[in-house]
């Protein structure tokens, strides 16, 4: 019996990648007579903040398959569906993971160019993986991390801040130099801890797509210098501020979707992209 699916809600479920590391992923397909010539990879943030915004990722990848675009969302090795446990060595899987979304979008789709977007560490993971490769047309970073070590900072005083509220006797724990090894549930293998604190976009020297959408609900000087610095490069970068909830940081039980930002990132991809 044939079923029939609304625009953009049309998904496959499958695995792929190596039978060593499988990932999860779901095929967003567009309708047939709007379907472009350009995919689009979604690279998530990690753990806590995932979970937070995987109601805002779906919505993203629909309205993306609306608009005409072939969609891949799929989880990194070692986290939600995919194989693997927690204690990921490093990040240069999780980027290897894009590679391999990349590759799968493209023979899934027939397709020979790949738009990349991604939330706050998925943006900056999309902007290396970028960088290395000479088929990704377009880039939307969301609210990127342009600082590894401000970022593993953060994730340090969030930590902190939830164990306080569920265990109160560590507000009385004196502080230490001891590397950490679990953050909001993240495995912190010292690999990891490693490549946090080398991870910095403003070190990037390739370009690492010709167009480029920066976009945060609130302006923030790290993005700015990630701007100028792209502009250095001779890139076309658009840089948006779009009000709208935190969603990888709100309550999960409030399950807010940013309309107004994906929108603008939706409108932004089908301007650049074929």
């Amino acid at each position: 019996m044939n079923q029939s699916h609304l625009p953009g809600e049309d998904v496959e479920v499958f695995y792929f990648g190596s039978s060593e590391k499988l990932l999860f992923g779901i095929f967003h397909r567009p309708p047939p007579q709007t379907a472009r010539r350009t995919g689009v990879v979604l690279c998530p943030p990690i753990e806590q903040e995932y979970i937070r915004c995987h109601r805002a990722y779906r919505q993203w990848a629909v309205r993306l398959a609306r608009a005409g675009f072939p969609v891949l969302r799929f989880d990194y090795y070692g986290t939600g569906d995919s194989a693997g446990d927690d204690a990921v060595q490093g990040l240069s899987q999780w980027r290897d993971d894009i590679s391999a979304a990349v590759e799968e979008l493209k023979n899934r789709g027939r397709l020979s160019a790949v738009c990349l977007g991604g939330l706050r560490l998925g943006a900056a993971l999309a902007s290396q993986v970028a960088a290395e490769r000479r088929d990704i047309t377009g880039l939307a970073l969301w609210e990127p991390v342009v600082s590894g070590q401000e970022y593993l900072q953060e994730l340090l005083e969030w930590h902190r801040d939830k164990l306080w509220y569920f265990l109160s006797d560590v507000q009385n724990a004196p502080e230490t130099n001891v590397r950490p090894s679990e953050l909001l549930g993240l495995a912190l293998t010292p690999t990891m801890l490693d490549d946090f604190n080398q991870l910095n976009l403003l070190s990037t020297t390739q370009p690492p797509a010709d167009r480029i959408l920066i976009i945060e609900n609130n302006a923030t000087e790290s993005a700015k210098e990630l701007l100028a610095h792209f502009e250095k490069l001779e890139l076309g970068v658009l840089y948006k501020v779009v009000a709208g909830p935190r969603v990888w940081s709100d309550d999960p039980d409030k399950a807010l979707v940013p309309h107004e930002v994906l929108q603008a990132m939706v409108a932004w991809m089908s301007e650049v992209a074929e």
